[in-house]
Order: C-alpha cells, then structure tokens, then sequence
C-alpha cells in the first residue's frame, strides 16, 4: 500500500513565516515518521489477514454455503467433528443460517470471521455455539437472530470441571431474544469490544449473563435498544466490567418486569466497575445485592429518568458488603438516586463509602440509607435533593454539599435523620433557594435518636413559612450540637428531647428587627444597625460593655 506526501504550499509557508526554517524541517519530519509508521502498520495487518486466512480452515471448503437460505450448522457440526486440538478455522464472507445447536468439544479452537461473514438463526434452538470445552477464542463473529428462545453462546463447565480461557472479542449481536452470552462455571473468560441490540431478556439472565465465572473481564461493551437486563454476574469473583454503555434499556413490557442495566448478586466477591455509563427508564442502572461483597464502583454516570414512579433508583445496593462509590455522576427525575438498603431476605448491607460523587435526584431522595450499617457519605455535591437515614446505626455525613431548590419532603431540606443511632453530620454545607410556603429544615433529626452529633456545619435557608429552621431535633436521647453557622428564620429547634447539649450555635446577623425571637442563652448576633455583636444573657441582648439593647 502507497501513501502519497503532499505538503501544500500554503502550511510551507505560515509554517516557516511563523516559526522558522528548523520548524518547518522539524514539521516536515514528523509528518513522514507518521505516514511511514502508518504504512508499515496498515501493511503488518493486511499481511497478517492474509496469512491468517491462510494458516486457517475455510467453513466454506468443508460444506457450508453461506446464501442465507442454506441451513449450514448441520456442515459446521460435521467440521467440528474432524476438527484436531488447537486448529482454527474461519468463515469466509457470506450470511450463514443457523438451524440447530452445534456443541464446540474440541479444546484450543479458534473460531474468526471476515468482515461480512455473518451467522443468522430464526428458528427457537437452545444456542448457535454451544462451548464446553476449554480455550476457545470466537473474533470478529456477527450473530443475528429473531427467534424467542435461542440464545448465541452457551458457554457451560461443570461444577468440578469448569471451563477456563474463553475469549469472545470484536464481535457484535443483534435482535438475539435470550442471553446472547451465556456463561456458567467458567474460569479466565474474557469477553471485550462486542456491541449488542435489540435483545429480549425477560427473566433473572442477562444479555450478557456470568454465573459461577471467576476471572471473568467484560471489556468495551455497548448494549442498546434491549430490554430488561443488560449485564448479570452471580456467584463470581474476581469480576472486572470497564468501559460499559447501556443505552435504552428498560422493561420489556410496561408493568411487566424491571429494568436493570447491571446486576451484581448471590454471594459475588471483588467486582470492579468503572467507566460505565447507563441511560435507564426503569428500575436500577446498577444493583449490588444478595450478599455480595467487596465491590468497587467508580467514574460512572449512572441514570435512570423514570418519571412515574419514586421507588425506582439509579443505584442499588441492598445487602451487600463493603462496597465503595465514588467520583461517579448519579441523575434521575423522580427515582432515588442511591438507595442503601438491608435486604429483605436478611442479608445486612453494611460498610458502605459514597464519596466524592454529584447526585441530583428532583423530588426523591438524593442518598437514601435504610437498616444500614457502617455508613461513610463523604464529599458528595448534591442539587435538588437530600441525605435521608432511616432505622441505621454508625452513619458519617460529612463534608456534603446540598444545594435544594426542588424537594420532595416539604419538611426536609439536606439532611433528615429518623429512628438511627450513632450517626455524626460533620462540615456540610447547605443551603436552598425556597421563598416560602413550606418548612424547610436545613437538618432534621427526628424519632428515637441517639448519640447523635450535628456539628461545624454552614446551613443557609431562604424560607420565611413560621416553623422554620435551620436545625430540628425532636424525639431523641443523647444529642450533641456544636459549632455550627445557622442563617435561617430559627436557627433551631426541639421537641421531646433529653440529653441535649448545644455549644456555639451562631447566625450571620442582621438588622436589629431581625433578631432570634427565642435565643440561647449566650447567643452571638451582629446587629447590623448597631454595628456591633450582642449577646443573650438570658434576658436581654447585651454588647460587650454589659450594656442592653
């Protein structure tokens, strides 16, 4: 293959006007050091096509047709049958017509497709490739169908005799109505660069589905315009999903089922996810549950834009175990946006860190913990939503930004607290643009609290409704509030309270008209039209001469 250099004149001549003559040479020089490296690569690769079609068994010498009316997997069987260990094979162009299963049994089998080679099944058979057996290597396949039942491959080991080293790459699947991967007691499988459509998953599989695959890499994937559930692994370990995109995936029929983009449960350890982007419409773009531990999740965009429904999220997790979420993008209309749940099975979900992410989430709860423990929620920016906690024990809320100006608890504005012990909210600023009609507590704590501590928090609230303020606590034993900056119509209020120490709780200021109608005792204000702090002695506001105002 020829590459033709042409330089026009006029980049010669700006090149060497502006820069100088070394510049233009030195211009010059990596232009040909690129299309010279860009030749020889172009001519490695076509050279390696040509010899590896030639090292391989062509399909077409050995029966198949490949017109797209001939059912050519009775001649792929018959191949297969004669097939030695470790040969390859591959399918030249062509459409080829997939009546029956053909079970691969040969170990080392390499199967490649060329570039308009594609296999097509219409009928309801169990699989097109059925692979038991170890180190087989599928690249480049294309695998269409429209049948309800079938599914592509049928990766199947044992329980005492597993399948290792599987590689599905560079291949793609469209319209396939069951799993299109199908992988059960597999070890080292890695399946990367493949794209999926217009699957139908209506049950607890996936389109891709790992069960029982330990050392299992999902690299590179695309699913789009599918439905019910994208990618499943249960009773793994050891899962690497990296480089994912989910688009349009949601119920099969309106009612019917969930929608999940991935399903992360029974007992799967060590799963890394990163770098997967969802666009959901149904119940979750990712689900960590059943059990499952030890489970990092980072740099994704996470989103689920159902409009009916506010029990739908974007992330699940529900009794698992030591899971981290962080520097991901979370955004929903009316869904929760992480839900922290135990599981209704009795599975605990505890040891759980959110950090660093950006959660908006209108009208629902923005981080939502339920009957959890061990909960760090860490340096997260949240619009138009709050942290709610219910019935959990040892929570740190800390150094969250909440900013709300949409809600959809009209008592709660960044942080509510109900029926939990040991929960710490630390450093977190909050603040909302509301002008009115509706209470708006910047934290509420309610319901058989204890040890709690609210403190060195800046809360900003705009509500001028009577009921107002910047901190609520009703309900609890043992209540520490310390340190925190309150500019609100009350800076705090109590019901029902035992134990309750307040230390330094201080607003901005204001004019003098708008003084805390019912201050404590030692309460700093900076009167505005004054010019200078007073202080509540328990009957009158006083400067610092003693004198009152």
């Amino acid at each position: 293959m020829k590459i033709n250099i042409n330089i026009r004149k006029e980049v010669v001549f700006v090149v060497k006007k502006f820069f100088g003559q070394t510049a233009l040479l030195i211009v010059v020089f990596a232009v040909c050091m690129f299309l010279l490296t860009m030749e020889v690569n172009i001519q490695t690769v076509e050279g390696a096509n040509q010899s590896t079609s030639m090292d391989m068994i062509s399909v077409k010498d050995h029966g198949l047709i490949g017109d797209g009316f001939t059912d050519d997997s009775s001649a792929f069987r018959t191949l297969l049958s004669g097939l030695s260990t470790g040969e390859s094979i591959y399918f030249p162009d062509g459409t080829y017509l997939w009546g029956s299963e053909v079970e691969i049994t040969v170990s080392g089998v390499r199967i490649v497709f060329e570039k308009n080679a594609k296999i097509v099944n219409n009928t309801s058979i169990n699989s097109i490739f059925k692979i038991t057996d170890d180190d087989i290597t599928i690249e480049n396949a294309k695998f269409e169908g429209s049948a309800t039942t079938s599914k592509a491959l049928y990766i199947l080991g044992q329980l005492n005799d597993r399948l290792s080293n599987i590689k599905i790459l560079n291949s793609s699947f469209d319209g396939i109505k069951n799993s299109n991967i199908y992988a059960d007691y597999v070890n080292d499988i890695t399946i990367q660069n493949v794209d999926f459509s217009n699957a139908n998953i209506d049950g607890a599989e996936g389109i891709i589905y790992c069960k029982n695959a330990d050392n299992a890499i999902v690299n590179n994937i695309r699913i789009s315009d599918s439905y019910y559930k994208g990618i499943a692994a249960f009773y793994s370990n050891n899962v690497l999903l990296k480089n994912i995109i989910i688009n349009n995936l949601s119920e099969h029929t309106v009612g019917a089922g969930t929608g999940l983009g991935i399903d992360i449960g029974y007992n799967c350890n060590h799963v890394n996810i990163s770098n997967y982007i969802s666009t959901m419409n149904d119940e979750a773009a990712l689900r960590v549950s059943r059990n499952s531990k030890d489970i990092n999740i980072e740099n994704c965009y996470f989103e689920n834009l159902e409009s009916n429904s506010s029990t739908d999220s974007a992330v699940i997790l529900m009794g698992c175990k030591n899971v981290n979420l962080n520097n991901s993008i979370v955004n929903t209309i009316t869904a929760r946006g992480i839900y922290i749940a135990d599981w209704d099975g009795g599975y605990d979900v505890e040891n759980i860190k959110i950090e660093g992410n950006i959660v908006k989430s209108a009208n629902s709860y923005g981080i939502y913990a339920l009957g959890a423990k061990n909960v760090d929620i860490i340096g997260n920016s949240m619009k138009n939503t709050y942290i709610r906690i219910h019935w959990s024990s040892h929570v740190n809320i800390i150094s969250n930004t909440i900013r709300s100006s949409e809600y959809y608890d009209s008592n709660i504005g960044g942080i509510y607290i109900y029926k939990s012990t040991a929960v710490n909210a630390m450093s977190n600023n909050i603040s909302n643009t509301n002008n009115g009609g509706t209470w708006y507590h910047g934290i509420y704590a309610t319901s058989s609290l204890s040890n709690i501590l609210i403190g060195n928090n800046n809360i900003s609230l705009d509500s001028t409704t009577a009921g107002t303020n910047g901190i609520f606590i009703s309900y609890g034993d043992d209540i520490k509030v310390v340190n925190n900056i309150v500019d609100a119509l009350n800076d705090f209020g109590t019901n029902s309270v035992t134990n309750c120490e307040i230390i330094r709780i201080k607003i901005f200021g204001g004019n003098s008209q708008s003084r805390p109608s019912s201050p404590y005792l030692y309460e700093c204000y900076f009167d505005a039209t004054l010019g200078y702090p007073l202080w509540w002695d328990g009957s009158n506001w006083i400067d610092s001469s003693g004198t009152s105002h």
